[in-house]
């Protein structure tokens, strides 16, 4: 089970060389952002292909 936890909710933090531990409400946040990104509908919006970011924290 621990293994699950590191897999899945755990980010690389290359500034301070850390791992960090997501929230439940920010891992699910990051992985919709991914699949936005994988179904390349993150460049494609009516922005002009700017897409707003901003943090999840």
């Amino acid at each position: 089970m621990a293994h699950r936890m590191v897999a899945d909710f755990t980010v690389a933090d290359y500034s301070d060389s850390t791992i960090k531990i997501l929230r439940s409400y920010q891992y699910h946040a990051v992985n919709i952002i991914q699949n936005m990104f994988f179904a390349k509908k993150f460049f494609n919006g009516p922005n002009n292909g700017v897409q707003k970011g901003g943090f999840v924290w």
